[in-house]
């Protein structure tokens, strides 16, 4: 994934760089200008330094400046080549200016502190008086900058902010340097002699959102990397980036797929922040507020991919705001229900603007379904009886109590909301809701009954009577009822819902009126021609679902084709018309690898699925990924044959039935082969080794 300045095929995007608390853009001076950006880009992030729950009196992202150089004797850029390495977590830059000076520059955003690094490797063929320069870009309504310190070789800038901030910004480098303080503008300056010398800057943020000691925080990070060096703390990073990466993966002999799958699990750990996994961080993308419907696009490949610790953050911060979601949807007259926010806050707040999306309710099945799921895929009964069930519990009982009601001709149906957003407000009984309704009123039942309880049984029918009135014309499923339109939400009882018989006909036929349409309908909005990236993704998922793996695989190319320089994922990227909305998407995304990783393994009625959606034409591959019950499933397979099947455990023993694709049998299968399996499987009986 390199972009350099001769290679013009698409329009430029910065990659992002981040920790899930820091997260920056670097461009091709591995600076951040705002020069070079695009007007084709509808909601393109501005250039600036975003941290994750920082925000101003109106709930937007409080931007914390950004950072470019300069020379005393000014250079032009003639040539330049940036490169994203997605598995060590840096941005790579060589520019060549006029004059003979040349500038190699590596930045990244530190795995495990606040602390950005930008590595300067600088030739030049005369003396150059070098400066490093960081702008904080605020105004003095939400950030006021209250003392600046300079010393040798840095500066600090201590600040208040709004909703009580209060932090410090330090400056320094490895190098001394003339220091320069002034009207928001710093700037750390030195001199380099004709020939070559290597430079690292840094930007330091500690504040009271972190901890309450930051200023000696900050204090013993500064001393740590004087200390250690640069080279050290880039081992450091590198290293924790290949540990998080040998949690899991999948490699296939696709390189295009495995370019954008890489992408993808880079991305989607840049977002995860302390709190959960948000669409962005910054402001063209909601400002990082949290979107729970989005969440679980997220939450599923962190799962299957068995990044199990990145994961629990969604259906936990979902139960950290359950007393207030209750409190908003509840009174001392009525049973405890949840009613979450569209978009929501740090603190469990609403943060979304006046609109009619506040009237969607099926985020709130998303919410149940992350508990259930990260339930399924841990095995975890504690985090299920104290975390997970309360959560399911008081959101079904907002759809059993506020959601549903009764014809005069004895059908149960939905109230009006909104559906999907394109269809308009307040829609009467809309599939999608639906579909969401009936699977958290099921999983709500199904935990009920694992923890022991019967509180459930008595709503079990309402599914079932729900299910019958599911929106239709007698020989398809339609939006909601009296609907001519279509729409990707068709989808939804197959995935993410996952409510359907593979044999439902109105279902098969709801989902080809769809895919007729797909050019013309298969936008977020409505504007520009064909499908969205996310949306090809989640056609994907559930053609793979629906055994069409070929199809599916098709899919997931048509998604993999529709990327950025970097292989990012975007809402929108309708290059043909010119429509292009808000680059590194990360519900897109999640999507991708979920896409990806049930092409390879899927959990289903109790029996391990490998190769589901795959096609013939994937002759060799490789993964890690996790699957129910606390399983971890280990393959290589090479000329359509598995070598190596290894299925590991922390906390499940015992064997454990796996149904492998026909084509796929060897005889180096570890296991006990029991029959066939439908047309396409041979089930074999494998043994669970201890991790």
């Amino acid at each position: 994934m390199i972009y350099k300045s001769e290679e013009k095929s698409q329009e430029y995007v910065a990659p992002i760089l981040g920790n899930g608390t820091v997260c920056i853009q670097a461009d091709y001076e591995g600076c951040m200008a705002d020069e070079r950006r695009t007007d084709k880009i509808s909601c393109n992030p501005s250039m600036r330094i975003w941290r994750a729950g920082r925000r101003q009196y109106d709930n937007t992202l409080l931007p914390f400046g950004s950072f470019g150089h300069s020379f005393k004797n000014s250079k032009m850029l003639e040539k330049y080549s940036q490169q994203l390495d997605t598995q060590n977590a840096l941005v790579k830059t060589k520019c060549e200016y006029n004059g003979g000076t040349e500038i190699e520059s590596i930045v990244s955003v530190h795995h495990d502190f606040d602390l950005i690094m930008i590595n300067r490797r600088i030739f030049c063929s005369q003396n150059l008086s070098y400066c490093f320069e960081y702008v904080t870009g605020n105004d003095k309504k939400d950030f006021w900058i209250d003392e600046i310190t300079e010393y040798d070789d840095g500066i600090d800038i201590e600040y208040s902010a709004a909703k009580g901030q209060r932090g410090i910004i330090s400056l320094f480098s490895d190098e001394k340097t003339a220091v320069h303080a002034g009207n928001g503008t710093f700037s750390l300056e030195c001199d380099i002699s004709q020939g070559e010398k290597e430079v690292t800057f840094y930007i330091l943020f500690c504040d009271n959102i972190t901890s309450k000691e930051y200023l000696k925080d900050s204090e013993e990070i500064k001393s740590r990397v004087k200390a250690e060096g640069y080279n050290a703390f880039i081992k450091r990073h590198v290293s924790q980036w290949k540990k998080y990466y040998s949690e899991g993966y999948a490699v296939t002999d696709d390189q295009e797929l495995n370019a954008v799958y890489n992408t993808a699990q880079y991305h989607i750990k840049c977002y995860t922040t302390p709190w959960s996994v948000p669409v962005g961080l910054c402001d063209a993308l909601w400002h990082g507020k949290y979107f729970a419907f989005d969440e679980f696009y997220m939450l599923m490949p962190l799962l299957s991919s068995n990044h199990m610790n990145a994961a629990y953050k969604i259906p936990h911060f979902r139960a950290e705001g359950l007393e207030k979601a209750i409190k908003r949807a509840s009174s001392p007259h009525s049973v405890r229900q949840a009613r979450y926010p569209w978009e929501t806050l740090e603190n469990g707040d609403e943060g979304a603007s006046p609109g009619y999306w506040h009237d969607h309710v099926f985020h709130m099945a998303c919410i149940a379904m992350a508990e259930y799921y990260y339930y399924k895929y841990t095995d975890d009964k504690n985090f299920l009886l104290k975390e997970g069930y309360p959560v399911i519990k008081a959101c079904a009982m907002f759809y059993i109590n506020h959601m549903l009601y009764e014809t005069s001709d004895g059908h149960l149906k939905v109230s009006k909301c909104t559906d999907m957003e394109r269809l308009g407000a307040s829609v009467p009984n809309g599939y999608m809701t639906s579909c969401g309704i009936i699977k958290t009123i099921r999983i709500f039942c199904e935990t009920a009954h694992i923890l022991g309880l019967d509180e459930a049984d008595k709503y079990l029918h309402l599914a079932d009577r729900l299910y019958a009135s599911l929106p239709n014309d007698g020989f398809k499923y339609i939006p909601h009822d009296g609907c001519a339109d279509t729409s990707i939400g068709l989808m939804g009882g197959t995935y993410p819902f996952d409510i359907m018989d593979k044999n439902n006909t109105l279902q098969k036929n709801g989902i080809k009126s769809y895919l007729s349409q797909e050019n013309a309908k298969g936008n977020m909005y409505a504007v520009g021609s064909g499908a969205c990236p996310w949306y090809k993704v989640w056609k994907a998922i559930v053609l793979g679902r629906l055994g069409k793996a070929d199809e599916a695989y098709c899919a997931i190319k048509d998604a993999a084709n529709n990327t950025g320089n970097f292989k990012e994922m975007y809402e929108i990227n309708d290059l043909e018309t010119g429509t292009i909305f808000r680059p590194w998407f990360g519900t897109a995304s999640g999507m991708f690898i979920q896409a990806v990783n049930e092409m390879l393994v899927r959990s289903e009625d109790g029996i391990l699925y490998i190769g589901a959606a795959l096609p013939k034409k994937i002759k060799a591959f490789s993964f890690k990924l996790a699957a129910y019950g606390g399983i971890v499933v280990e393959a290589e397979i090479y000329d359509n044959r598995i070598k190596t099947l290894r299925l590991t455990s922390k906390i499940k023993k015992g064997c454990v039935d796996v149904a492998v694709r026909k084509h796929l049998i060897s005889d180096e299968i570890n296991g006990e082969k029991l029959r066939e399996h439908g047309e396409e499987y041979y089930l074999i009986r494998c043994a669970i080794t201890e991790e």
